[in-house]
């Protein structure tokens, strides 16, 4: 085995651990061996009736926990990929959403929907978000077109455009 495969099932062993220890850490204390027992069952598709857990256990496990940790692993892999995207466009392992403004963009949207006041959501986002995605994509959008030269946008420029937007 190489190097590379040993390091992946560490992370994997490792990741197991620290979801089974989410698992029972909490408000309510939940044994290891419970938990399993609940995720083999909901697995199998057995019932958890003769487990002699209490269903409240079964239900903040199945329902409450679990996916909570399964969206945290998610966000957590799609903010390590957008940040290899930005060290790799901008082939630069420093690289963060700061540099472009990126955030500054997010920040001033999100700022601006909260003076506003208007209150409103579509597909579970609330118009805060909603303006701070629209303040960040405006960001690229004017960071970019200041880079641009001659229908090329030079990285030297495109971080050298992000950093005078701080300056206005």
């Amino acid at each position: 085995m190489n190097k590379n495969k040993k390091i992946i099932i560490l992370i994997l062993l490792i990741t197991t651990i620290v979801i089974f220890i989410s698992l029972s850490i909490g408000a309510v204390k939940v044994d290891i061996s419970d938990i399993i027992k609940i995720l083999k069952n909901s697995i199998l598709k057995r019932d958890n009736n003769f487990l002699n857990i209490e269903d409240n256990i079964v239900y903040i496990i199945w329902n409450i926990r679990l996916p909570r940790i399964i969206v945290s692993l998610l966000i957590g892999g799609m903010l390590s990929i957008a940040g290899v995207t930005y060290q790799g466009i901008l082939k630069n392992p420093m690289a963060d959403p700061f540099i472009l403004g990126i955030s500054s963009g997010a920040a001033l949207g999100a700022t601006i929907g909260i003076v506003s006041k208007i209150n409103f959501s579509i597909l579970g986002l609330d118009f805060i978000s909603i303006a701070a995605f629209v303040g960040a994509v405006s960001i690229i959008f004017i960071v970019y077109n200041i880079a641009k030269i001659n229908n090329d946008v030079p990285v030297t420029t495109y971080l050298l455009g992000g950093e005078a937007r701080v300056k206005f």
